[in-house]
């Protein structure tokens, strides 16, 4: 053989980064290296490499192109990490880590920038296997942009936790996908990375014991996770293909233990075993590599059966064997490159893991399989969540899917609530399946009268068709519901374990599986020595999806349950009570996903037991509520025809300063003859500690003096973790417990001041829920912000008492809920969960959420706005302390609240004005002698002190909102003669709140409490009748000779002004004015 060695680099040449690998290979060619020849160890010019690779005994060599070359030698970086490296590494691409603080898994600074857009497929490829086998370093060939840090250690792991790199495939369409790189399991529980990043600067010595805690998620949760979200699986051994045996029987116990518990997976990941650093190669062909350790030969050994049961956990098995690229001379103790094959084999696992990540989105396209990313980091949200209370929790992709989702339809909704409760109780899956398609049955023959009824359709008879959009909507229901059909598969065993793998799931996952789990014992894998317990899931292969019965289409159903020709329907009220008779049901949880009235609409109308209903249903059954059977009276707190909304909106980033908003509110009540804040507008929006104060004012015990009476009791009693309150150290508490604030302490305050009670049976107590806060007449609604990260991205979630589909992720749950997850500020309080869903404080997605409100109150009541209050958190005496410190982190960018107060403030004035309708906004922004940082809980003596001297010497602004607030409380009524129209004009307000009050005084002692002016219309044309009090305030009058084509505009005001100004700019229209009075005559044609 003809041995040819000839390099193409020279000193001097384009490619200087080949120096340390290619030094002693110079020769006197000058021209720029083309390729690199793996069977040589050689470097060549283009001219060379077709000159020698035509010779018969090279032309089968193969050759890799210098950019290939270079992206596969950047696994072999000879330097080891310094410190800050490992930290900055860690900093940059730590997307989930174990807390030594809170001893639960929390998301990185990756997590919220993957570099994938929501909407783009989560294509993820997870690199795992034992410690020091050498992921990291494979990973290298694979990141873009940022790469791990080499620990130059054929033992050490380099990395800790899960860091997440970013990676290109089909670089025509330029595809992105996830590498995660995983603690190896069976690690130290401390490690390099860890000493680096999490120690605190404490020894390795001193921390083995401390961080004995990560054992359960390194081994446990950690390979759950990445089993259940990625679609490749490279598995790295440093091991040979002589230890095969061991080789598979480990894998089978990490897909064993990774599988278990876990239902309803989306797809199977492939896996690929790279065998790392193998000196002792005995194929460089993946095809001979993976029927050497995975060959399909049943000999009924051990070994075969491992390989059969491996099978069942993945898509395909692959093997591929990688060289050490770089050895230790053991005489000189230098590195010797050994590049040829080990370029060669790493393109190759690229080429195969390209491949497997374009078959596996291949799948999930033409099987509509949820790939999204947005959605997908939302179950890894929610999968964490549940792991971190029990490693070994059971995990249902289905449920978690579903929690996501909008309406499906109201009928599958229905369906769910009654599946669900029967599981809850106990009863088989297939059972509850079975009990819940029969309640549906019986309620199809009402919805098909009670859906041609209210779209006005004649009601079909038998041989007549069904409305199509009634056959669509049955359809659509049997087709969710039908996803829920639960397979009856029973174990070959344990018959009592039935399969728990749903239809939806069961054409891409075709084994049996339950989620409970069993422990074995088991030797150790190499050393057999002692035993391990392992926990697995029943997993069994049977015939495929095994249904209990077959149900028929709902639609076929309906058809068959259509009355006979010329039979009369039963009288409208035995049509009510009997639907009563198949609602009534006092187990069934609250919603606000479906009308148990109906079935057919949204409930948007909560009454007071928690239970809610559409506007007709509501209307039907106005005292008692048709499902639990209690007294509960619907009120309508419609906003009247011709009236306007009210808005209050509480700032947040405030902390301790919250106080001073309560303290601006009960002064303003105070103005207004103490009626409470919430009887007196229309909707309060908060956020932060505005969300907090927001909710404390609001439903029927709701009010700011309870609020400031919790701030004050924050000073004696909110418990902090150790040096939380001590000025310079206190940042250490934060990085060591997360929070400065115990959270079972401040949740202890909050109950004591809002009147907690505890949950009763499946629901919570109904005073507790927050969609009952304006459950009763005239209460306000409420909406409070929060922001969640679970999908990868931040965003906004509304906490409301409303139900209002569409924008906002509206999140159920109690008063508490909401108090907590709009309360847990990053550094002080620790998140909330919901139903898996981590909530934090609202302010650092909407600081200043006017706007929001205004937007809210425009789709809630479809009505012009009288007024906007904002009341900020104030300012400090030192505005340039307060731009350092009163600052939050929107992704890589700073926000100062001052700024982005006035800068949303300033963009709802000018939207007010696009509205063309005369809107009032004040805003009320308090102003200290000190500067109040949020945790200074022992200031709050001093807040209230600086709110009451700002109170004061702004009176006249506070005065002002006050008028308009009483002016607002008045409303117009219109009844049209020929030449004549006759207005009254009435007061939202319940007439108990102000009958022994000085405001009834004041509007007996005023002839007339109102004045008029209209275009075109004299002031002897306006006839003022005498003020009623009967349960009410009323006063109507009459505009006589009325030339309708002359009048344009009308305005009626209040003649009502508080403070000593009582000039006439100072008074303010009543609600809806001025108007067009075109306007007031297309509303009264309308009705």
């Amino acid at each position: 053989m003809v041995v040819i060695i000839v390099c193409c680099y020279t000193e001097g040449s384009e490619d200087e980064s080949l120096d340390a690998n290619v030094a002693e290979l110079k020769a006197e060619c000058n021209n720029k290296v083309y390729e690199f020849c793996c069977e040589e160890d050689a470097f060549y010019c283009k001219e060379h490499s077709e000159m020698l690779h035509a010779y018969d005994v090279m032309k089968d060599h193969d050759r890799v192109p210098i950019d290939l070359y270079k992206c596969a030698t950047k696994t072999l970086d000879e330097t080891s990490g310094t410190p800050d490296d490992f930290k900055n590494d860690w900093n940059k691409n730590n997307i989930l880590y174990v807390s030594p603080n809170t001893q639960k898994m929390e998301m990185g600074m990756k997590w919220l920038n993957t570099g994938i857009d929501e909407k783009d497929p989560f294509l993820l490829v997870s690199f795992v296997g034992p410690a020091g086998a050498g992921k990291s370093t494979l990973i290298r060939s694979f990141a873009e942009g940022q790469i791990p840090v080499s620990s130059n250690s054929q033992t050490t792991a380099a990395s800790s936790d899960i860091n997440c790199y970013n990676g290109t495939f089909d670089n025509e369409n330029h595809c992105k996908y996830l590498l995660f790189d995983s603690e190896g399991k069976g690690a130290d529980t401390i490690n390099q990375m860890i000493i680096n990043t999490q120690s605190s600067g404490l020894s390795s010595s001193n921390n083995s014991i401390s961080y004995d805690y990560r054992r359960s998620f390194i081994d446990t949760c950690y390979p759950r996770l990445l089993y259940l979200f990625s679609d490749v699986f490279v598995y790295v051994f440093n091991q040979t293909a002589k230890q095969k045996e061991n080789v598979i029987s480990e894998l089978l116990s990490y897909a064993a233990e990774s599988a278990a518990a876990s239902v309803n997976q989306l797809t199977k990941p492939h896996l690929i075993v790279a065998f790392n650093k193998s000196n002792d190669v005995p194929t460089y062909d993946n095809d001979e590599a993976r029927e050497l350790i995975f060959h399909d030969k049943d000999d009924g050994s051990a070994h075969s059966q491992n390989i059969k049961e491996l099978k069942k956990y993945y898509q395909s098995l692959n093997v591929i064997f990688i060289p050490p690229g770089k050895t230790i001379n053991p005489d000189s103790n230098e590195i010797q490159w050994v590049l040829g094959k080990f370029v060669q084999q790493t393109l190759k696992l690229k080429t195969l893991v390209y491949s497997l990540l374009q078959s596996a989105y291949k799948v999930k396209t033409n099987q509509n399989i949820v790939c999204e990313r947005g959605k997908i980091m939302g179950y890894i949200s929610k999968a964490i969540n549940i792991l971190n209370r029990d490693p070994h929790g059971p995990i249902d992709i289905y449920k978690m899917a579903r929690s996501m989702e909008g309406v499906n339809s109201f009928l599958f909704e229905y369906f769910e609530c009654i599946y669900n409760l029967n599981i809850k109780q106990g009863i088989n899956r297939s059972v509850a399946f079975d009990q819940a398609f029969q309640v549906i049955i019986t309620r199809v023959k009402d919805i098909l009268y009670l859906y041609c009824q209210r779209n006005s359709l004649l009601h079909p008879t038998k041989g007549q068709h069904i409305p199509q959009s009634l056959i669509e909507m049955f359809e659509k229901a049997h087709s969710s519901i039908m996803k829920l059909l639960p397979c009856n598969s029973a174990h070959p065993l344990k018959p009592h374990i039935r399969c728990e793998v749903l239809q939806g799931a069961h054409g891409v996952i075709s084994d049996h599986k339950s989620t409970q789990i069993e422990t074995k014992k088991k030797k150790f894998l190499f050393l057999k020595l002692g035993e391990k317990v392992e926990t697995v899931s029943y997993q069994w292969i049977g015939n495929g999806f095994e249904p209990s019965k077959h149900y028929q289409n709902l639609a076929e159903i309906a058809n068959e349950l259509l009355p006979e020709a010329g039979k009369q329907h039963p009288d409208e009220n035995i049509t009510i009570q009997n639907r009563l008779k198949l609602i009534e049901n006092k187990s069934l949880p609250f919603t606000n996903r479906v009308c148990y009235g109906c079935l057919l609409d949204h409930p948007t109308q909560t009454r007071k037991c928690g239970h809610m209903f559409c506007i007709t249903c509501s209307t039907q059954w106005s005292v008692h509520c048709p499902v639990c059977g209690t007294h509960s009276p619907w009120t309508n707190n419609d906003i009247p025809t011709l009236a306007g909304t009210r808005i209050l909106s509480l700032e947040g980033i405030g902390g301790v300063t919250g106080v001073a908003q309560a303290f601006i509110i009960t002064t303003i009540e105070h103005i207004l003859f103490d009626i409470r804040i919430h009887k007196l507008v229309d909707l309060i929006i908060g956020s932060g500690s505005g969300g907090l104060v927001a909710l404390g004012v609001t439903g029927d015990s709701g009010n700011a003096t309870r609020m400031i009476a919790f701030y004050t009791a924050l000073k004696e009693k909110l418990e902090t973790y150790p040096l939380g309150t001590i000025a310079g150290i206190k940042n250490l508490t934060r990085i060591l417990y997360r929070s400065i604030y115990k959270k079972i302490s401040f949740q202890s305050i909050l109950k004591q001041h809002l009147e907690y009670l505890e949950s009763v049976g499946n629901n919570p107590r109904s005073d507790q829920s927050l969609l009952c806060q304006a459950a009763t007449k005239g209460n306000s609604h409420v909406a409070v912000t929060s922001t969640t990260k679970s999908t990868g991205s931040k965003k906004l979630s509304l906490f409301t008492s409303y139900h209002l589909p569409g924008k906002y992720d509206n999140p159920s749950g109690t008063v508490f809920d909401a108090c907590l997850s709009t309360s847990a500020t990053d550094g002080f309080i620790e998140p909330h969960i919901i139903n898996e869903v981590s909530y934090t404080d609202g302010s650092t997605s909407a600081l200043a959420p006017a706007i929001i409100g205004y937007e809210e109150a425009q789709r809630l009541f479809n009505r012009s706005c009288d007024l906007i209050v904002a009341v900020t958190t104030g300012k400090w005496a030192n505005p340039g302390n307060q731009h350092q410190e009163d600052c939050y982190k929107d992704g890589t960018n700073t926000v100062s609240t001052l700024n982005e107060s006035s800068t949303k403030w300033a963009e709802l004035k000018d939207k007010v004005v696009a509205s063309n309708h005369p809107t009032v906004c004040r805003r009320i922004d308090p102003e200290y002698t000190d500067d109040y940082c949020y945790d200074e809980k022992h200031k709050i003596e001093s807040i209230i002190s600086d709110v009451r001297r700002y109170c004061e010497k702004h009176k006249s602004l506070l005065n002002d909102v006050a008028t308009k607030l009483l002016a607002s409380q008045f409303y117009l009524t219109v009844n049209p003669h020929q030449d004549s129209i006759k207005f009254t004009i009435q007061c939202r307000l319940s007439y108990e709140l102000y009958e022994n009050t000085v405001l009834v005084d004041k509007l007996r002692k005023l002839s007339t409490p109102f004045s008029i002016t209209a275009d075109g219309v004299g002031a002897t044309d306006i006839v003022f009748d005498k003020v009623q009090f009967n349960g009410g305030f009323s006063q109507s009058l009459t505009i006589n000779n009325l030339q309708r084509d002359k009048l344009s505009k009308i305005d009626i005001k209040l003649n009502i002004v508080f403070g000593d100004d009582q000039s006439e700019d100072k008074k303010h229209s009543i609600s809806g004015f001025p108007m067009n009075f075109s306007q007031i005559l297309n509303t009264v044609n309308k009705n």
